[in-house]
């Protein structure tokens, strides 16, 4: 009787041991779980303030793998994972390959696309790291409701003007913007017919578009018998700040018939400003 209650109780030890070991398996895996979905949200970031039907998954994706790429020229992979479209396609969660880069792609919250400027921020549940803690910079929160607008994050490269990388970063010296002026491109009177402006603005789509895809094209044309302020140039806004880079290295200097042309970057505003008062 004595060795089968000795048996007894060796058979509820190892019952005892083997439910404590599936107990912490489980919790190994609860916490691992936990790791990668925090390890997610530090590589990722909220888009919001999409203008519909005008932005898809592609284009989040060619602008921030041109506008990190451009800055983080290192980079073995693209800096750019995925992007995932809303159903309503109002907003989107972009991943990176590594919480630095998301923490640069920050930078391009207020950049203009497609006319309304985007809404950069940390998705909900992102958790800052010790470094951040304590600082007081504000950690977006995703999606308000209602808005489909998400919260402003700090971090990344500092303060900048809309569409701008500071110059620091850049690599190559000067400040740099998706906005580019092209001076000496056009003559005022071959913008009078119709037939003239629409294939001047035709040719010059096609050019910019060689160096990244262009979101918009403005040149300004004689109307009434005056001149509007830009007649002669040639504006364009590019979907990246590499596009607008390349291009400016290129046409920067280059002969069209007997002129140079003279490539310079512009603000997000004075594209503004021009485009306004071109629309006849």
């Amino acid at each position: 009787m004595e060795a089968a209650a000795g048996d007894t109780t060796g058979v509820t030890d190892a019952a005892k041991q083997q439910q404590a070991a599936l107990m912490l398996r489980q919790l190994l895996l609860q916490q691992q779980g936990a790791n990668q979905q925090v390890s997610k949200k530090s590589r990722e970031l909220y888009v919001g303030n999409l203008a519909l039907g005008m932005v898809t998954e592609a284009t989040l994706m060619e602008l921030f793998n041109g506008s990190l790429g451009a800055v983080f020229q290192n980079q073995t992979s693209q800096p750019c994972v995925q992007v995932s479209m809303s159903g309503d396609a109002k907003f989107a969660f972009v991943e990176f390959a590594t919480p630095e880069l998301a923490t640069a792609g920050l930078n391009l919250n207020g950049l203009m696309l497609h006319g309304r400027p985007l809404r950069v921020g940390r998705p909900q549940g992102y958790v800052p790291p010790p470094s951040e803690m304590g600082t007081g910079a504000p950690q977006g929160a995703g999606p308000l409701p209602g808005t489909g607008l998400g919260g402003m994050a700090g971090g990344g490269f500092g303060d900048a003007m809309p569409g701008v990388m500071p110059s620091a970063e850049l690599g190559g010296g000067g400040a740099g913007t998706t906005f580019l002026c092209l001076e000496n491109l056009v003559q005022p009177a071959d913008l009078v017919e119709d037939a003239d402006y629409s294939e001047i603005l035709e040719d010059v789509q096609e050019e910019c578009a060689k160096f990244g895809a262009v979101d918009k094209v403005v040149i300004p044309r004689p109307k009434d018998g005056s001149d509007p302020p830009g007649v002669g140039k040639a504006y364009i806004r590019f979907i990246s700040l590499d596009g607008a880079q390349k291009a400016q290295q290129s046409l920067n200097g280059r002969h069209f018939g007997d002129n140079k042309v003279v490539a310079t970057f512009i603000s997000d505003s004075d594209f503004a400003a021009v485009s306004a008062a071109s629309v006849r």
